[in-house]
């Protein structure tokens, strides 16, 4: 099947002259995986079992590149109904068809992350009924002994071991307590809701730098940030405890700095060190970096995104940027 004639449209699609396209077959210029497809349409065409067809298909253009088309090919007939000759019209679709791969990547992408942050909130409850069952229920669980102590000693009138056994029962009660204030801490530092970001950033540094020795220093706007919505808020703060988590656990720095900034209605937080950086080509979960995964979804589930400039012996700086809310802004 030869193509008898084309129009200019054609010939700029595939970078072909007029007399180059001429005396071709359609096989010449169809991308090899289109092929077979389009010659079973073309066969049922010319062999009168359908009366056209519409296919989107890729050329391969005289330069080697492949642009998609969208071809309506049917049957012209002559005076005895007998096929004369078929007719292809085409519509060159292929930045249509570019925009829709991405967007169906993007749906792809978007129902990874979801599929991600179910997963995640599963194993955050699994890991949460754990942590309660195996601490503070059974340790709860252990002070009805002592109580139990107590009651037979004050039953007895032995005064001093009923002092003693309720002595050790409010001591483990406020250790209990204590770790339950951590525990919450783990899912949302109260602090956020108190005082702000800005705080619990500050709040965040003190507590590396007494824990591990990194000095972190804190460049905030003066004043408390505009509202974040609380899911946000949380990310930011989670963000930035893993960025430096992980400056502790691989960067050998020195110093490292957390820097929020305002820039119209978007907020910038940076959390950068002047360790050894790394190769991000060269990263793999199995490093042990799945906090640069988890960093990068959080940042998204905000509606914001993340980027990491590092090289070997130059430091790292972890960028978030976030849109702000619609909120009022708060006055110091």
């Amino acid at each position: 099947m030869r193509f008898l004639d084309v129009n200019e449209t054609i010939c700029r699609t595939l970078g072909y002259t007029r007399d180059e396209l001429r005396g071709r077959t359609f096989m010449d210029v169809t991308h090899p995986d289109d092929v077979e497809l389009d010659l079973d349409l073309a066969g049922q065409l010319f062999g009168g079992e359908i009366p056209r067809y519409r296919l989107e298909k890729r050329y391969v253009t005289k330069a080697g590149a492949v642009v998609w088309i969208d071809l309506v090919s049917t049957i012209i007939r002559d005076e005895h109904g007998e096929p004369a000759y078929g007719l292809g019209i085409i519509e060159d679709v292929t930045e249509r068809r570019r925009v829709r791969d991405e967007l169906e990547q993007a749906h792809e992408a978007r129902r990874d992350m979801l599929k991600r942050v179910v997963e995640v909130a599963e194993s955050e409850r699994r890991r949460l009924a754990a942590d309660l069952h195996d601490g503070p229920i059974q340790r709860l669980s252990a002070l009805t002994v002592r109580l139990e102590t107590a009651r037979a000693a004050a039953a007895r009138e032995d005064w001093p071991a009923c002092t003693r056994a309720l002595a050790a029962t409010q001591e483990s009660l406020q250790g209990e307590v204590n770790r339950l204030r951590r525990l919450m801490k783990d899912l949302r530092p109260p602090v956020l809701d108190e005082r702000g970001l800005t705080v619990a950033l500050r709040g965040l540094a003190q507590e590396v730098r007494t824990t591990s020795g990194l000095r972190v220093s804190v460049s905030a706007p003066s004043g408390n940030l505009a509202d974040l919505e609380p899911e946000r808020e949380t990310a930011l703060y989670r963000i930035a405890q893993e960025a430096l988590t992980n400056v502790i656990k691989h960067a050998r720095a020195r110093e490292a700095s957390i820097t929020v900034s305002m820039d119209g209605r978007t907020m910038r937080i940076e959390i950068a060190d002047d360790g050894r950086g790394f190769d991000p080509e060269r990263i793999v979960v199995a490093d042990g970096h799945f906090g640069l995964v988890t960093m990068r979804e959080r940042a998204e589930m905000a509606g914001g995104t993340l980027s990491i400039e590092t090289r070997n012996g130059r430091g790292t700086c972890v960028r978030v940027l976030v849109p702000l809310s619609a909120r009022v802004e708060r006055v110091a």
